[in-house]
C-alpha cells in the first residue's frame, strides 16, 4: 500500500532533484580563439569556416569595383567614339556591349565565387563530422 506524503517534507517539483533548481549542466570545453587558432600547429581546429565570410564579403567589393570600371569604361568608350570624327561607330558599338555584359558578367562571377566558398565550407565541414565520428568511434 502506498503512504499518502507527509506535509511538511520536501517533494521533488516538476521532475527536478529536491530543491526544485534543475541541476547545472557542465560548461562546455572552451574553444581557442581565432589568432590562436591560426598559429595551431597540429591543425587541430579549421579557420576556414571564419575567413571564408571576410574573404566571400571581399571578392564581391573587388567584382563590385570590377564591375563598376567596366560600365565607366563602357561610358567612355561611347563618348569616344562620339567625338572621333572618322570610326567611332565601332567605339559606341563596343561601349553598349560592355556597358550590357558587365552586369551579366558580375551575376555569373558572384554566382561562381559563392559556390566556390560554399564548396569550401562543406570540405571542411566533412572533415569536422569524420573527426568526430572517429572520436566516437574509438571511446
Amino acid at each position: 500500500m502506498v503512504q499518502p506524503p507527509q506535509y511538511g517534507t520536501p517533494q521533488p517539483q516538476y521532475g527536478y532533484p529536491q530543491g526544485g533548481m534543475p541541476p547545472h549542466a557542465p560548461m562546455p570545453p572552451a574553444t581557442p580563439g581565432f589568432v590562436k587558432s591560426l598559429f595551431d600547429l597540429s591543425f587541430s581546429k579549421f579557420v576556414t569556416g571564419s575567413v571564408v565570410k571576410v574573404l566571400y564579403v571581399l571578392l564581391l567589393i573587388v567584382g563590385g569595383l570590377g564591375a563598376a570600371a567596366g560600365v565607366f569604361g563602357g561610358f567612355a568608350s561611347i563618348i569616344a567614339g562620339a567625338s572621333s570624327r572618322i570610326g567611332g561607330a565601332m567605339e559606341i558599338f563596343m561601349g553598349i556591349g560592355t556597358i550590357v555584359l558587365t552586369p551579366i558578367g558580375f551575376v555569373l562571377y558572384i554566382i561562381m565565387v559563392r559556390i566556390y566558398m560554399e564548396l569550401l565550407i562543406v570540405v571542411f565541414r566533412i572533415a569536422e563530422h569524420l573527426a568526430e565520428i572517429n572520436r566516437k568511434t574509438r571511446g
